[in-house]
């Protein structure tokens, strides 16, 4: 009994854990490394889709989303050609207070879907 608590103390800890990595495999859904407003400018100039997710490494639901749908190559395919996945780990990114001011979230993880002039087009709570 006290081996399987163990066990079950060292899984959680590894998931929750801050500094537990996240596996990112070839195909998976490219996400956008620079600043939102450089985001903004490239998907304008690319005719695309802004896809902001707000994610954070504590969050269980965040994690089983990027390791399962965006791992999907299909779904990765559809969104490079589509949109620009602009993820905000709201513990690490220091423009989340400016981004969630105009996008606001209340809860984790929340996707919004974006025109490029910063026009709301949908928004998921998941």
């Amino acid at each position: 009994m006290r081996k399987h608590i163990c066990l079950f103390g060292l899984i959680a800890a590894a998931l929750f854990s801050q500094n537990a990595v996240l596996h990112r495999p070839p195909g998976a859904v490219p996400y956008f490394q620079g600043s939102a407003q450089s985001a903004f400018d490239l998907a304008a100039s690319q005719n695309k889709l802004v896809l902001l997710l707000y994610s954070a490494n504590y969050c269980l639901p965040c994690r089983v989303l990027e390791e399962t749908t965006f791992t999907d190559q299909d779904l990765a395919a559809f969104l490079n050609e589509k949109a620009l996945v602009f993820k905000v780990d709201i513990e690490k990114n220091h423009e989340f207070y400016q981004i969630s001011d105009k996008y606001p979230v209340d809860y984790l993880p929340t996707l919004y879907v974006l025109y490029p002039d910063g026009r709301v087009a949908e928004k998921t709570v998941s």
